[in-house]
């Protein structure tokens, strides 16, 4: 579980990801032969973090009952390891269940009642074929989903855009201690990570590579909801 030692010393995700792509284990690319082919500055980062102790890291991380999966990881979903800019670590609080049948809902943060409506009327159809449902945890539209999606006993899927210990918006607090419970909760950003305005539309991406498909169900011009469409569609 080394891969996440090189970018606290300073090595770019893109340079980390060719490593994983290339080497199945971290342990495997620290071996001798591998590093003499590296660059001085580089092969120097890699040696401290291959000897720094992240213990604390990781009991703090079991504490918080938060999994991390590498994209080297067998649990990590097939579908977001083949988009363009994959992350490389996902934090995971509740029930690993990423599926074969994944919705993602977007929309706007300040929905009409014509908007709550019709999304709960796709989604009763939608959830009868056993799909589970992908949103961000946003006011509006991804709350709506989100509770109507607990409310019929099926599987969420939240993407947030902070650490996981930081909820955002505070409004969804109930909504991120019962998510869990039937599905689970996901960011790529570390526990502590505050919810930066840049962190939500990198966000639209995992949403979009988990998705076997996207559900629009109100978006301004310009909105975030749009936003994600685009990235499905890529």
């Amino acid at each position: 579980m080394g891969w996440i030692n090189l970018r606290e010393f300073g090595i770019k995700d893109s340079l980390i990801l060719k490593f994983m792509k290339e080497f199945k284990s971290f342990e495997s690319f620290i071996r001798d032969e591998n590093l003499r082919i590296l660059d001085r500055d580089i092969r120097a980062k890699v040696l401290l973090a291959a000897l720094h102790d992240n213990r604390k890291f990781y009991e703090k991380l079991q504490e918080s009952n938060i999994r991390l999966l590498e994209y080297t990881s067998d649990d990590y979903p097939e579908n977001l390891r083949n988009i363009q800019d994959p992350p490389l670590f996902l934090y995971v609080a509740g029930k690993i269940k990423f599926g074969e049948r994944n919705i993602g809902v977007v929309g706007t943060r300040r929905n009409t009642i014509y908007g709550k409506v019709s999304c709960e009327s796709i989604l009763k159809e939608l959830l009868e074929y056993d799909v589970n449902i992908v949103s961000g945890l946003a006011l509006g539209i991804d709350t709506i989903a989100h509770e109507f999606t607990l409310k019929k006993n099926c599987c969420c899927i939240g993407v947030v855009g902070s650490g996981l210990d930081k909820i955002f918006p505070y409004e969804s607090r109930k909504l991120w201690e019962r998510i869990p419970e039937n599905g689970m909760l996901i960011s790529e950003y570390p526990p502590g990570s505050e919810p930066l305005k840049w962190n939500f539309p990198r966000r639209n991406r995992i949403i979009a590579g988990l998705s076997q498909g996207i559900l629009l169900c109100e978006s301004y011009e310009k909105g975030g909801g749009l936003v994600n469409s685009r990235f499905q569609r890529k």
